[in-house]
Parts: C-alpha cells; sequence; structure tokens
C-alpha cells in the first residue's frame, strides 16, 4: 500500500476552502436552531397567540393593534344568541334558530385600537358566552 501524499498546491486550495467557507457561515445559527425560530406558517393565526373574552370581562385592545375576531359562541350547547360588543355597541351575533357552541366569524372582522370588547349573552344562569380571536399590528 502506498502512503498518502498531499502536494502543498491541494493542501493550500484545501485550506483557503475551508477557511472561506467557515468565514461565511461565521454568525450563522446552526440549521436546527434556525428551525426552532421559524414563523407560523399554517394558514390562519398561530394558535399561541388566540385570546379568549370571556362573559363578564372587558378586553380593550392595545394602542397600535388591531383585534381579529376568530369565533363567537357559547360553552353551553342548547343557547342560540351570543353578542359581541365594541364599546357596548352590538357588533356580531350568534343569533340562530339552530344553537351550536362556537361559531366561525367573517374573516374581515376586526377591531381597531382603544376599543373595549364584551361579549353577552348564552345562559343567564351562567357566564358562558366567548369570543376568540388574535392581535395584529395597525
Amino acid at each position: 500500500m502506498k502512503p498518502l501524499v498531499l502536494e502543498p498546491r491541494s493542501f493550500i486550495i484545501g485550506l483557503a476552502v475551508a477557511l472561506i467557507a467557515s468565514w461565511i457561515l461565521q454568525g450563522r445559527e446552526p440549521v436546527a436552531a434556525q428551525a426552532l425560530h421559524r414563523p407560523w406558517t399554517s394558514p390562519g393565526p398561530d394558535p399561541r397567540r388566540i385570546l379568549t373574552i370571556r362573559e363578564g370581562e372587558v378586553f380593550v385592545v392595545p394602542a397600535g393593534k388591531r383585534f381579529v375576531s376568530t369565533g363567537l359562541g357559547s360553552t353551553n350547547p342548547t343557547v342560540a344568541s351570543v353578542l359581541l360588543l365594541a364599546d357596548g355597541i352590538p357588533e356580531l351575533t350568534t343569533h340562530t334558530e339552530t344553537p351550536t357552541t362556537i361559531r366561525e366569524t367573517p374573516s374581515w372582522f376586526s377591531v381597531p385600537a382603544g376599543k373595549s370588547i364584551s361579549v353577552q349573552g348564552g345562559d343567564p344562569a351562567g357566564d358562558d358566552a366567548r369570543a376568540f380571536g388574535y392581535l395584529i399590528e395597525e
């Protein structure tokens, strides 16, 4: 078996390529770390950002944000009517002849910064009305 012989020219070219690659990749996160910081890419909002507004609570939309509604309803499946109010004014309702728990709201509906949001309706014996949504930048 012949001994391995490395020519000086090949060694210098290989070393130069390794140094350039190291310099280019310097400061970059490893691929596995990049995967951890990947933004949410599924259709719809990131589930970690969904807000729940319960009956009896008032949520004020923070400055520079907009509340986008995704659902409205009641935890009681026999209730047909739930209202979403913005500054006390009814904006959305689930009033139908067929009771259901949570209904999807129109994708275009949102409430601007500074407005208060509350929900009303459902079972008079309990605080079962709910509104769901998320915040976006204005």
